[in-house]
């Protein structure tokens, strides 16, 4: 049963992944500069400071969906009329999330922008795909005798649609 929740939770997530917008409007495009940033070396975004890359903005500016898609912008963070698109101000979370995408993102990153926002993705998908045997474990230890309740508190992730979206997106979600 385990490895059923397992497998429907990795195909709504899949689903997620390849149909949310690129950018989400969950903040992704500076959730992903974060991961960028780190990938890069250029440590943990300061708030105020850094902005987001080009990358980023050219993927926001050809995005059917974007609404910068319109306007008459270049992929120039320094340009003033992206607003606060342009700010990278998620450097106030902590970096384990974003560190945990870093190899994802190199790894990609050679392939263009899109593959490895794609890949982060996914990698963010697994991610919260590991909690899954992780509240199995723990409902062992907490209901030793109660079998039953082992891989039906795993399932219980599925009631919340937002266990598979959410983490579709580059995003620090508190779900």
């Amino acid at each position: 049963m385990l490895a059923g929740v397992f497998l429907v939770a990795a195909t709504r997530g899949t689903f997620w992944v390849m149909t949310i917008d690129v950018w989400s409007r969950l903040d992704e495009a500076q959730h992903f500069a974060y991961v960028e940033s780190l990938a890069k070396g250029e440590g943990v975004p300061r708030v105020g400071q850094d902005r987001v890359s080009e990358d980023v903005l050219l993927i926001a500016r050809s995005s059917g969906t974007s609404g910068h898609r319109t306007l008459p912008l270049e992929s120039d963070p320094r340009d003033p009329r992206w607003g606060a698109f342009r700010e990278q101000y998620e450097g106030i979370q902590g970096p384990v999330y974003y560190a945990a995408l870093v190899l994802p993102y190199r790894a990609f990153r050679p392939l263009g922008p899109l593959a490895a926002v794609y890949a982060v993705r996914f990698a963010s998908l697994l991610l919260a795909l590991l909690t899954i045997p992780l509240v199995y474990l723990i409902a062992r230890l907490l209901f030793p005798r109660h079998e039953w309740a082992w891989p039906a508190s795993a399932a219980v992730l599925l009631a919340v649609p937002a266990f598979t979206s959410a983490p579709a997106a580059v995003t620090m979600m508190d779900w």
